[in-house]
């Protein structure tokens, strides 16, 4: 007599330590016919005890444990090509606004269930990478979402010492000062975000000469990897090293990202 307990408990131990696996592995490496392996794997996903893809590969999908997410990329040469395509967008832009879309890439965002993951803001549909979190999702979003209300920009005087008028942004004017304080040389600075985040093009004086820098500010509590992601984003745009200005604290992994990526090529400060 079979016991089931025990057939679960090994194949739930099989797909953490190997998963993702086809069916048919499982019934082999169980010695057991893909009937009665399908049977109990069925079993397990509705306990929710191991999850199971969308997507399939030649007709079957894949079964897999939390946390070995990241392996479903084997599925992707299984993928049509209209999905494969949507893929790769999403992957690249770690969130696409739905109706910013081709039609048929929105169809395909919506078939690829297992890597995209709609987000709903503001009563506009997104899509955000299933291996980005949430959180990170949405301040990528902060610095793509264009606000509604005229951005002013401060224009440079030409071979003058530059003066910058109040123009009733707090955070531009913090921005503005701290670079005034340290005898650093603004080309131009607009508002990305009012009140809340700038970026413009600064000159400060080195051992090694005058260097230009692209200067990003950020008016946040909690500074995270995608943040300063994009800022870098920014500064390659741009060929130039970045000087981020923030009013908050970076996080742990923030520090940790910035150390074994970005060192000597983005200098953080608070303000």
């Amino acid at each position: 007599m079979v016991d089931l307990k025990e057939v679960k408990e090994k194949i739930i131990s099989l797909v953490h330590s190997e998963g993702p696996l086809l069916p048919v592995q499982i019934s082999r490496k169980l010695e057991k016919d893909t009937i009665f392996a399908g049977a109990v794997l069925s079993e397990l996903v509705k306990d929710k005890a191991i999850l199971i893809s969308k997507a399939k590969v030649g007709g079957s999908p894949v079964y897999y444990s939390k946390g070995q997410e990241g392996k479903l990329s084997l599925l992707y040469p299984h993928l049509p090509s209209k999905e494969k395509e949507a893929y790769e967008s999403l992957r690249k832009n770690q969130i696409l606004k739905d109706k910013e879309c081709d039609p048929p890439i929105r169809i395909a965002l919506r078939s690829i269930k297992d890597f995209s993951i709609p987000l709903e803001i503001n009563g506009e549909l997104y899509w955000r990478w299933y291996l980005t979190p949430e959180i990170e999702a949405k301040s990528l979003l902060e610095s793509t979402i264009e606000d509604k209300e005229p951005t002013p920009t401060v224009k440079p005087l030409p071979k003058e010492e530059i003066v910058l008028k109040d123009v009733g942004d707090e955070f531009l004017n913090k921005v503005t000062n701290a670079l005034k304080s340290k005898q650093i040389e603004i080309s131009d600075i607009q508002i990305i975000k009012k009140k809340r985040e700038i970026e413009g093009k600064i000159k400060i004086n080195s051992d090694l000469g005058i260097l230009d820098f692209l200067v990003v500010g950020k008016n946040k509590k909690r500074i995270n990897e995608a943040d300063i992601s994009l800022a870098n984003d920014r500064g390659r745009k741009n060929k130039l090293p970045i000087l981020f200005l923030t009013t908050g604290e970076m996080t742990k992994k923030c520090d940790k990202y910035v150390e074994e990526n970005l060192k000597g090529r983005l200098i953080i400060r608070k303000i």
